[in-house]
């Protein structure tokens, strides 16, 4: 007869504890990682708030600088005198030199692409780079507004392929 060599039985409860403690250790990894993740979330999304705030604060800060700059312009009673009467006399002078030489200080310091003096209708009569003969119908209606309100106009961006932005008083 021979005999064979039994393993040792595993009793049932050493196998119940085993299992209890892979499905314990492994619900607190997945409820641990869970928690981090929704942390991080959150801190991500506290960040781009901040950025969103910093954002907006410069974007008023910019809009309130070139409103002022605006400002100065309509305020500037010497400039505006010297504008009619270039515009009314429309010839080339001294005084359409100067004019085009401040504007393009100020295109230089405000970093604008270019600035366009246009008339009541709307046409380009001076400018500090390349011209357009016209404005756009959308353009036009604020321009008009200008003139009727006698204040500084403030339009949102536009943008037309053909057409810089055009930025005025």
């Amino acid at each position: 007869m021979s005999s064979q060599i039994q393993p040792p039985k595993i009793p049932r409860l050493f196998i119940l504890i085993f299992l209890l403690l892979i499905v314990g250790i492994g619900t607190a990894g997945f409820l641990y990682y869970e928690d981090q993740k929704r942390h991080i979330k959150k801190e991500k999304q506290n960040e781009l708030l901040a950025i969103c705030d910093l954002k907006i604060k410069q974007i008023a800060n910019w809009r309130k600088e070139h409103l002022g700059g605006a400002e100065i312009i309509f305020e500037n009673y010497q400039l505006v005198q010297q504008l009619r009467q270039w515009l009314k006399s429309g010839e080339k002078s001294a005084a359409m030199e100067e004019i085009l030489s401040w504007m393009s200080i100020f295109r230089s310091h405000y970093e604008y692409s270019s600035i366009f003096l246009l008339d009541e209708k709307g046409e380009v009569r001076l400018y500090t780079s390349e011209a357009y003969d016209k404005v756009s119908p959308y353009v036009q209606t604020f321009i008009n507004e200008a003139i009727r309100s006698r204040k500084v106009t403030w339009i949102d961006l536009y943008r037309k392929r053909t057409r810089p932005d055009l930025r005025f008083l």
